[in-house]
């Protein structure tokens, strides 16, 4: 596999670039062909595929694609515990007497409190979705019809 050793990344060619970004963003290997290199409509599927296809199985562009997965992770890596961790941190935060006024942010451990109940499924939101006794909506409108004279 070609790297660049002053950056350490996978050197590709503009499209296979834009191939491995429309992959990642589409998840669909002839969708990525398509935009990546301006594939005629009039093209055949099995063509756009087999020529999708073939770059998924390039070296470079394979490595391209897991570099780009690991940093996606990376960015996207929060999950419940953390989460919980940080509501709790800010509602130990809100607990502690605010020198100037002499109060704790009751406010604020309200809404962290909250967060952590919607969190773990404590607390639902509910929103009725049909009219008095269960009947469907329908919107009123305030039309008035005549002629002008």
């Amino acid at each position: 596999m070609l790297r660049d050793t002053a950056r350490d990344e996978i050197v590709l060619t503009p499209k296979q670039e834009a191939f491995t970004q429309a992959f990642l963003e589409t998840g669909n290997a002839s969708e990525a062909y398509r935009r990546a290199y301006d594939a005629d409509p009039a093209c055949k599927p099995n063509t756009v595929e087999k020529r999708a296809c073939e770059l998924l199985k390039n070296g470079k562009v394979a490595g391209r694609l897991r570099q780009l997965h690991a940093e996606a992770r990376k960015r996207h890596d929060i999950t419940i515990d953390k989460l919980t961790e940080m509501a709790l941190s800010a509602f130990t935060e809100a607990q502690r007497v605010n020198p100037t006024s002499g109060q704790m942010q009751t406010s604020s451990m309200i809404k962290a409190a909250e967060f952590l109940g919607k969190l773990h499924g404590l607390v639902v939101d509910k929103s009725e979705l049909s009219g008095p006794g269960g009947a469907p909506l329908v919107p009123i409108l305030n039309v008035t019809v005549g002629r002008r004279g």
